[in-house]
């Protein structure tokens, strides 16, 4: 009798395969046709999308594992219409994003990519030329309280003495007064107080293009602003616009960037990353290791394994 089939649609850290392996299932590669899709009854995504396609394609399909917060890249409805059970890892990479986060906020207020470039170039002007500023004692505004961007209030706060405030409308009050976080009720009045901006909320419909052209306009001259969210939540023309102007000096994004006719790419006031923030080696075995934990847990109450 076969072995029921864990399919791993893209690729997670071996700690977290070995889990897998442990408990019985027959963890298999998305390439390797050589097993029968009836077997299969969990997968695991990390951006991979997962959708009618994929639950036509595999009719025993129990559980999903998403390594990772975010569940946009899954067709959540269609899945509870199956029944499939839907898991992920917040929390897992929190640590790493938020760092991430920070590297991003210091090195576009530095002007790192400039300076870096102008090295290159054996240009010591630079530091004439070009505009610097501290994070120390600076305000942070976060969108988004979850595990990241209390992480994140942690490091500015103790590490670089920074007065935090935070909107995030479905956090439970006593976290912000526990982080020291003061909680802005409203988008308009965090863009106000920040002249460092993060956001880190989920992609949501609610949250599609919620940092649009009217919010940027409430920030603070000369203010910057993070994204280590997905890409949609920006409204990308409105920052383009304005980081043409005095208003937005800079911003950092840790987004996927498809083509390289980009306008995002020539702008050299803007740093991106390719979605790595939630990327660190640390980040990477603990993920993997809760999506297999929560993958097998949830096989063995429905006793499958």
């Amino acid at each position: 009798m076969s072995r029921p089939i864990c399919l791993v649609l893209q690729s997670i850290h071996s700690i977290g395969l070995r889990e897998l392996s442990d408990s019985t299932l027959d963890v298999r590669a998305a390439d390797d046709g050589s097993f029968c899709r009836s077997d299969v009854v969990a997968l695991i995504t990390r951006d991979a999308r997962v959708d009618e396609t994929i639950f036509e394609s595999y009719p025993n399909l129990q559980v999903i594992g998403k390594h990772g917060a975010g569940t946009d890249n899954i067709d959540l409805n269609a899945a509870q219409a199956r029944n499939i059970r839907v898991t992920s890892t917040p929390g897992a990479n929190a640590q790493s994003v938020a760092e991430h986060a920070m590297m991003l906020m210091m090195a576009i207020s530095r002007r790192l990519p400039e300076m870096v470039a102008a090295s290159k170039h054996c240009d010591n002007t630079a530091r004439n030329r070009l505009r610097q500023h501290n994070l120390y004692g600076g305000s942070l505004g976060l969108i988004g309280f979850g595990h990241v961007g209390q992480r994140l209030a942690h490091i500015a706060r103790n590490g670089l003495n920074m007065t935090v405030g935070a909107y995030s409308p479905s956090v439970p009050e006593e976290l912000f007064a526990q982080h020291g976080v003061e909680r802005q009720r409203d988008l308009s009045s965090l863009m106000r107080r920040s002249a460092f901006l993060s956001v880190q909320c989920p992609l949501r419909p609610e949250t599609i293009g919620l940092v649009d052209a009217d919010s940027m306009a409430s920030l603070p001259e000369g203010s910057f602003i993070v994204n280590v969210a997905r890409r949609e939540v920006l409204d990308e023309k409105a920052l383009i616009s304005y980081l043409g102007t005095r208003q937005i000096a800079g911003a950092a994004l840790d987004v996927t960037i498809k083509n390289d006719s980009d306008p995002l790419l020539n702008i050299p006031n803007v740093i991106i990353t390719p979605h790595v923030a939630g990327s660190s080696e640390s980040a990477l075995q603990a993920s993997s290791m809760a999506v297999a934990r929560n993958v097998v847990g949830i096989l063995r109450d429905l006793e499958t394994i």
